[in-house]
């Protein structure tokens, strides 16, 4: 009689064990959260204003965050990405490097801004550059690839408001947090 009760608790047991591991089994994209690597109101110039920050930007990543920002006359747009696989930030990442950078989008050409090296980056593709985008002045973006993440950083750039240094500056930023929280 013990005999019978026992084989039909093996599956019991089986399912139970089974259904544990699934439920405790850590995400396998292990992430720094996408607000982390977001720039804070802190780290802008004082003067700065803020838009609401926006979430789940889209229907397809896992995760995203975005916000807009003015300081003096122009503004500025960030915005981190978490994709379910790296192949897809690639693909984001070329397909904006192919409509944001592209020769017809300025009235002279992109200026490749050397912000850092490649050495000196979290990045494994990255893309900053600067010119007189058509409609709408003078404008710097960078946009970055890492893992499963696509960072995109765009403002406008006057000697009255962001400069060029300055975007470096901020575009450093999103490099090092996007690095120490990874690395945490």
């Amino acid at each position: 009689m013990k005999k019978r009760y026992f084989l039909k608790l093996i599956p019991v047991i089986a399912l139970a064990f089974l259904g544990c591991t699934l439920v405790n089994r850590p995400d396998e994209y292990e992430h720094c959260p996408v607000d982390k690597i977001l720039l804070e109101e802190s780290d802008y110039p004082s003067g700065t204003v803020f838009e609401d920050i926006k979430t789940k930007l889209y229907s397809e990543p896992k995760e995203s965050i975005a916000q807009t920002a003015y300081y003096r006359v122009g503004s500025i747009n960030q915005m981190v990405v978490y994709y379910f696989s790296p192949n897809r930030s690639k693909d984001v990442f070329n397909q904006h490097k192919k409509s944001i950078f592209s020769p017809r989008e300025v009235t002279d050409s992109w200026e490749l801004l050397p912000t850092f090296s490649n050495d000196h980056t979290i990045f494994e593709d990255y893309e900053i550059a600067c010119g007189d985008v058509v409609n709408f002045g003078h404008r710097c973006f960078m946009i970055g690839r890492y893992q499963n993440y696509f960072v995109m950083y765009r403002s406008d750039i006057s000697a009255s408001g962001v400069t060029t240094e300055l975007f470096s500056e901020l575009v450093l930023k999103i490099n090092n947090k996007l690095m120490s929280c990874l690395n945490s």
